[in-house]
């Protein structure tokens, strides 16, 4: 039987926390001292979270990935610039969708309306640095 609804959030909260530390920790003890050539290194994908909405105001996931140098695409546009995923069941719409960086530059992102799924495909360009 799943719990309740606040309690089901908190632990999808600790799961997105906990996985983005261990990404995190992959970066600097596997790809850092096996793989010291890599100098930028790009995350993407649905993060599921967001810093709009009052359920996920505790949550430290985007955050963690921001303290640790990672550039957020998404980071200075307004909400109705960085949609990604529309309202829908009674939930407003969402950025739930991010590319970071570290050692390249973030282009504004490109987000696409479309209905191939349920979020927005998201772009942007990406400068990796000079040698």
């Amino acid at each position: 039987m799943r719990g309740n609804k606040e309690e089901e959030e908190a632990k999808n909260i600790r799961k997105r926390e906990v996985a983005a530390r261990q990404l995190l920790d992959h970066m600097r003890d596997v790809i850092g001292t096996t793989m010291p050539s890599i100098r930028s290194i790009i995350i993407g994908g649905d993060f599921n979270t967001n810093r709009d909405q009052p359920m996920f105001a505790s949550e430290q996931t985007l955050a963690t990935i921001e303290k640790n140098g990672f550039q957020n695409c998404m980071a200075t546009l307004p909400l109705a610039e960085r949609v990604t995923h529309p309202a829908n069941h009674g939930y407003p719409p969402a950025t739930f969708d991010y590319l970071f960086t570290i050692g390249a530059a973030l282009s504004p992102p490109k987000i696409a309306v479309s209905d191939v799924s349920d979020h927005y495909p998201v772009t942007c360009d990406i400068t990796p640095p000079k040698n």
